[in-house]
């Protein structure tokens, strides 16, 4: 399955967690026909038990290191 609807600068958001639910949002910073390379965006917490939301700007992405994914 080809994903065409990614492209560089766009963000992409998902969860993982088996007894809670984690969100994770990314920006898209490299792609080729086969790859996409992302980095995870900070994110800013709404309260101590509210909504996790991506820090905006998201051209400012975090520390984290630069993965790369089939699509």
């Amino acid at each position: 399955m080809t994903d065409k609807t990614l492209n560089v600068g766009d963000i992409a958001a998902g969860t993982w967690g088996y007894s809670m639910t984690i969100p994770v949002f990314v920006i898209i910073t490299r792609r080729t026909e086969k790859t996409i390379w992302f980095k995870e965006i900070r994110k800013d917490r709404v309260n101590e038990f509210g909504n996790e939301l991506p820090h905006l700007p998201a051209s400012t992405p975090s520390a984290s290191p630069e993965r790369r994914a089939r699509v």
